[in-house]
């Protein structure tokens, strides 16, 4: 009985999928909305990962600068003392 509904389950999922591969293969104007969909998805994706990435990276050389500061305090009290 499992075998059966998995069996209808793949026979559905396969339909699904060929219905949406044909939608974005038929006429011009239909696959050149797929592709700015799927260009605009990976764009916002990229931009959103390259934001992540900016604050990161701004992150880190606030905290190099930090202990840069640190660092040139330190040797300065060394030398006072």
């Amino acid at each position: 009985m499992a075998s059966v509904a998995i069996m209808a389950g793949g026979a559905l999922l396969n339909a699904v999928s060929f219905i949406g591969q044909l939608s974005c293969s038929l006429p011009l104007r239909i696959r050149s909305q797929c592709r700015k969909r799927r260009k605009s998805a990976a764009l916002e994706e990229y931009q959103a990962a390259y934001a992540t990435y900016q604050e990161k990276r701004t992150h880190l050389f606030d905290w190099m600068a930090i202990n840069d500061r640190i660092k040139q305090q330190t040797k300065q009290n060394r030398l006072r003392f």
